[in-house]
C-alpha cells in the first residue's frame, strides 16, 4: 500500500475548517499543522498566483470526511468514484486530476467522462475502500 491508496493519508477536506475544510482535513490527515498549509496557500497567492486557484480547486474536488464513509453519495454520475476502486487511488485525487483535466482540455474532458460513465460498470465495495 503506498502514499496514494493509504487510508491514513486520506486526501479530504474537514466538517469543521474555516473556509471549505480544505486544510484542517489535509492537515488531519498528514499530520500537518492546518496553519501551516493555510501560510503557504497564502504565499502561493501572493508569489505565485496560483494559490487561490487550486484551494477553489481542491474544496469542489475533495470529499468531506463523513462522505469518505458514505459511498453512495456520488458527485456526478460516480465515474470518480468507479475509477477509484478500480484503480485503489484515493477519491480525492481522482476527483483533482478530473478536474484538472477538463480545465486543461477546455470541454474535452467532460466527453471523456461521459463516455466512462457508460464504459465503466458498477463495481460492488468490498473490503477496504480508498477514500
Amino acid at each position: 500500500m503506498n502514499a496514494l491508496t493509504s487510508r491514513k493519508n486520506r486526501w479530504v477536506r474537514s466538517n469543521d475548517g474555516i473556509f471549505a475544510g480544505v486544510c484542517e482535513g489535509l492537515g488531519e490527515s498528514f499530520g500537518v499543522e492546518p496553519w501551516a498549509l493555510r501560510l503557504m496557500w497564502v504565499l502561493s497567492f501572493f508569489f505565485f498566483g496560483s494559490g487561490l486557484f487550486i484551494y477553489i480547486l481542491m474544496a469542489l474536488a475533495l470529499p468531506t470526511e463523513d462522505e469518505v464513509y458514505r459511498p453512495d453519495k456520488k458527485k456526478l454520475l460516480g465515474v470518480c468514484h468507479q475509477i477509484s476502486l478500480k484503480s485503489e487511488v484515493d477519491l480525492g485525487l481522482v476527483r483533482l486530476a478530473a478536474l484538472g483535466l477538463l480545465m486543461a482540455s477546455f470541454g474535452t474532458a467532460s466527453l471523456i467522462y461521459l463516455v466512462l460513465y457508460f464504459v465503466l460498470d458498477e463495481q460492488e465495495e468490498e473490503g477496504e475502500l480508498f477514500y
